[in-house]
């Protein structure tokens, strides 16, 4: 080999790769489009999970016998299904460095993907069982590329679920939506394919060069050239206890013609009701395919499903309608307008699963072969276009000059056949990102990771090999204008008011780039351009019809620009670092009117536009339109921010807590922090020597104290809150300072600690101003605003600090009430207490709990239900008593908390246990006629010098538990004898 390519983080794209070693590391493809053996005397080494060659025009079974043996996996030969995957892609193939084992799900149970992790398997279903702690705790998850992963509330699939597919990058949701957050207890991960658009109905297709199939049943495997689809045909068949790694499926059909009594033939009600069925396989599942006289039913069934809270993913339905023979463009847009229609009611992808040029039972006389040909061509051509249908398989037997192809051994193609045959299909699925359900605000810093650090929980998707650089402010990423794109969350742009701002360092290059686009198409969206076709800086917003812009000169090459739109009623403005350089006062249209499902950074939604060159940082998005003061300031540095989580108000998107950077300050220096420092520690200025000082806030402590040093004015106001139930928000009633004066110098403010206090890690905020009466957000003229983590803490555990049987009265022989006194203030539940006959083993099912305060201190006083098992019938002194027995008081540590649920008590308590515990029965009773006497003295002569182990050992006379009846236990009969 004369050559060698190393491929770190990068793209590299070629016909061949001749006599060279290629060595890939990082994210990183290598994409070969020439036929054969691209790759002749050379040898592919694919050094990371990342890094993937791509044989753009190779099937993937000729890949795995012909390809593979010049392939190497961390230094070990590539062996099918057991070190690498070779799939489906377009119309060739992809070779994935995974083995079966491969992991490819990491669920989080924190959201921005903190707390404890899980790794999730294939094909393996996890349920609340096998989930364990992590059932009903999941907030965020990585999907890595190249799979397909539902996740369920309920532990069988169903309740609110969604279907994630990562197809073009990896998959990060940094906060689940609300139904999902903290509920989910059904997890199943598959492998995906890059599955072309075009299929077949039936066990043909050989000669139709398609790449999947079905056949109204569950029958088959997907080869390594052709994915096999199931379906349940009918209300109970197939049946779905499959295996489904060994099928190769990841896609399951619904009921075939519900609507048509020769086919699936059910009612709406009955398929809902057994909807769960398929849902509990996990698979991205397909409505019900109607007939094309059944949308009715569909939509009947669709709606009962989403009020149910059933999901489904995508619409199969059927197509036989007839036109004029001789206008196959009429065909064409017939169909499509009835996808269309379906497309804009139910917003889902759509499988055309049967279809065909009319049938024997439609209308307009029979085409020609060659009628036929024409009309299947425009058809096809209108479905490969249409962006709204994702895969189609055409029916072949509909009388004779339907056909696609005839029923010999050969499958001889008919000239429609040939068509579809020759048809060069792309791949089916557009990538999705789900909506979060949040406000449509969002805030990129690109710090070496892509991630909304807004707190909304916006998902953004990285596409090709894009790094990050060095930035404006800390890193940015860069985007090659070759392959690398951003896909963002559908909810950005959904609001009325809208402001885009982002710092961006353009390359240069051809016209038409997008720095960012959110819409469907073309005709449909809004957009920033560094260069238009007319040479300038333009906004443009469209909507099919009316367009809009905002002109300036062109973005200069090579140099770091603020640049920022807004829309704010119908005026839109244009900045250029913070200077307004275009305004347009009759923006009428706005974004919420867009249909923005596909939104970008780099990227155009027409695919004749470059893609992006150069790099960004600090991207946001917000749903109100910015002030000129606040885009200056901003990008003038002449801010402080504040600087605690995402969960709490700090970032501008949220309208965070922010201070003009002069007058009053905390500490010596002021210690200024940009928008986008939120931190899990809210330290994001880095060292946080700030003045300000908290003392030790304790549960069950009333008083808390603030030391604060004023710096640069005489006098200044202190607004102050501190979260104390952890609930990731400053509440109303969480304010602890209010409008304070304080002077220059340390000063210490005291403040109420409120009783429900909740012990364990929480976040504080201060402000200091000349104005006073802030709130936790928004701007203020002058000051400081900084956050503080801080630790609320539990005290010492509780402890029980006696135990009083009826009052301390030496005859217990009437037992009526039990005193239990803790030694501090406890919230004591009533199931915390039991009490168990020691000989039977039976509890007291008729125990009444009576909690009050003395002193400080929680006494809990335990008497005896009427009716209860172990309870005599006849009353004492009007209480009840316990029936002759021995008894033990167990109480429970968990059920017993210090008030502000600190800590629990130090440990479990069982009363009893000891013979001179030991109650109703005094000690030396042994002969159980409530007083201690001849009788018994004569039983523990007996037992004397006994240990245990001994024949006539008894351990009800072994008072200090140590295994034998000696002195000590001797001593405490006699203390007994006579009473």
């Amino acid at each position: 080999m004369d050559a060698s390519l190393a491929i770190q983080d990068d793209i590299h794209r070629a016909d061949t790769l001749p006599d060279t070693t290629a060595i890939l590391t990082g994210t990183s493809e290598l994409h070969l489009t020439g036929t054969g053996d691209p790759i002749a005397g050379s040898v592919v080494h694919l050094n990371s999970p990342d890094s993937w060659v791509f044989f753009n025009s190779i099937r993937p079974s000729a890949v795995a016998a012909t390809l593979l043996d010049q392939i190497q996996v961390n230094g070990a030969a590539a062996v099918l299904d057991d070190n690498v995957r070779v799939v489906q892609h377009g119309l060739g193939a992809v070779v994935i460095p995974h083995a079966p084992d491969f992991t490819p799900l990491e669920v989080f149970t924190d959201s921005d993907f903190g707390g404890s992790s899980l790794q999730v398997s294939q094909y393996t279903q996890y349920n609340n069982v096998s989930l364990g702690s992590f059932n009903n705790t999941i907030s965020s998850f990585t999907l890595k590329r190249g799979y397909t992963a539902t996740v369920a509330v309920n532990s069988n699939g169903t309740g609110a679920s969604r279907n994630y597919v990562a197809q073009d990058g990896d998959l990060n949701i940094n906060l689940l939506p609300d139904d999902l957050d903290d509920g989910i207890s059904f997890i199943r991960v598959f492998p995906w394919r890059w599955v072309t658009k075009k299929g077949i109905a039936g066990d043909i297709g050989q000669q139709l060069d398609t790449q999947w199939w079905y056949n109204w049943n569950i029958n088959h495997e997907s080869s390594l050239d052709q994915e096999y689809v199931a379906i349940r045909h009918v209300r109970w068949w197939p049946g779905l206890e499959q295996d489904w790694q060994a099928r190769g499926v990841n896609h399951l059909l619904g009921y075939n013609e519900p609507d048509s009594p020769g086919q699936a033939d059910i009612e709406v009600v009955d398929a809902l009701w057994s909807w769960p069925d398929l849902l509990s396989t996990g698979l991205r599942l397909g409505a019900p395919a109607v007939t094309d006289g059944g949308l009715d039913w569909l939509y009947e069934f669709l709606d009962g499903a989403e009020a149910q809270g059933m999901r489904v993913d995508f619409i199969p339905v059927h197509y036989y309608r007839s036109r004029d023979p001789a206008d196959p463009v009429g065909a064409a847009t017939q169909f499509y307008n009835f996808l269309e229609r379906i497309h804009d009611r139910t917003g889902l992808p759509i499988w055309v699963t049967e279809w065909n040029n009319g049938a024997d039972w439609t209308t307009h006389d029979d085409p020609t072969w060659d009628q036929q040909a024409a009309a299947v061509a425009e058809m096809v051509q209108m479905l490969e276009d249409a962006p709204f249908v994702e895969r189609y398989a055409p029916f072949n037997w509909v009388e004779r000059t339907r056909r696609f192809q005839w029923d010999d051994p050969l499958g001889t193609l008919l000239p429609a056949g040939e068509i579809y045959r020759d048809t060069a299909s792309q791949i089916s699925y557009r990538q999705a990102l789900p909506d979060p359900g949040t406000d449509p605000n969002a805030a990129y810093s690109f710090d070496d990771v892509a991630l909304d650090e807004s707190g909304y929980g916006h998902p953004i998707l990285q596409s090709g090999a894009n790094t990050f650089v060095e930035g404006k402010h800390g890193s940015a990423i860069q985007l090659d204008g070759q392959d690398d794109f951003l896909q963002l969350s559908p909810a950005l742009g959904d609001g009325e008011d809208f402001t885009f701002s982002t710092w961006v360092n353009w390359d240069g290059g051809a016209a038409g780039q997008r720095i960012f686009d959110l819409g469907i198409t073309n005709s449909e969206s809004l957009y920033l351009t560094p260069r238009s076709p007319s040479g300038n800086l333009q906004f443009t917003i469209r909507d099919g019809g009316n367009i809009q812009q905002l002109n300036a000169p062109v973005l200069s090459p090579g140099v770091w620009t603020h640049v920022a739109v807004t829309l704010s009623g119908n005026t839109g403005k244009l900045f250029v670092n913070g200077e307004v350089v275009a305004t347009n006062n009759s923006m009428t249209l706005n974004p919420s009117q867009i249909n923005s499902p596909e939104n970008y950074l780099g990227k155009s939604q027409a695919s004749w536009n470059p893609l992006f060159s150069g790099s960004l940082d600090e991207t946001k998005f917000f749903d109100r339109a910015l002030s000129s003061e606040e885009l200056f300031i901003e990008l003038s540095d002449g801010l402080d921010f504040s600087d605690a989580p995402t969960s709490y108000p700090t970032q501008l998107v949220r309208d965070g807590a922010r201070h003009v950077a002069e007058g009053p300050r905390l500490g010596d220096d002021r210690d200024r922090e940009r928008d986008g420092t939120a931190t899990s520690s809210a330290n994001g200025d880095g060292s946080d020597e700030d003045g300000v000082t908290f003392g030790v806030i304790d549960v069950g402590n009333p008083l808390g104290g603030i030391n604060i040093d004023l710096q640069d004015a005489s006098q200044a106001y202190v607004d102050a809150w501190i979260d104390f139930d952890g609930n990731g928000s400053w509440d109303f009633d969480e304010q602890v300072l209010t409008s304070e004066s304080v002077r220059s110098g340390l000063q210490t403010f005291n403040y109420t600690i409120p009783a429900d206090v909740v012990a364990g890690e929480t976040f504080a905020r201060v402000r200091v101003s000349s104005a006073g009466n802030l709130g936790v957000t928004g701007l203020a003229a002058d000051g400081e605003v900084e956050d503080y983590a801080v630790t609320i803490t539990a005290g010492r555990a509780p402890a029980v600090e006696r135990v009083e049987i009826n009052g301390g009265e030496s005859q217990r022989s009437a037992l009526t009430q039990i005193e239990v006194m803790f030694d501090a203030k406890v919230i004591a539940a009533d199931e915390a207490f039991s009490i168990v006959d020691q000989d039977s083993g039976a509890v007291l099912d008729g125990l009444n709990v009576d909690s009050l305060l003395v002193d400080g201190r929680t006494v809990s006083v335990l008497t005896f239900a009427a009716s209860s098992n172990l309870v005599s019938p006849n009353p004492v002194g009007g209480y009840f008593t316990l029936l002759d027995a021995s008894y033990r008081l167990e109480i429970d540590r968990s059920k017993i908390a210090s008030v502000g649920g600190g800590v629990n008590l130090a440990s479990d308590v069982s009363y009893g246990t000891k013979a001179t515990d030991s109650f109703f029965r005094k000690y030396g009773d042994f002969s159980g006629d409530n007083q201690v006497g001849l009788t018994d003295f004569a039983a523990f002569r007996g037992a004397f010098g006994l240990q245990a182990g001994d024949g006539g050992y008894e351990p009800s006379l072994d008072s200090n538990g140590d295994a034998i009846i000696g002195l000590t236990d001797f001593a405490a009969f006699r203390s007994a004898f006579g009473t």
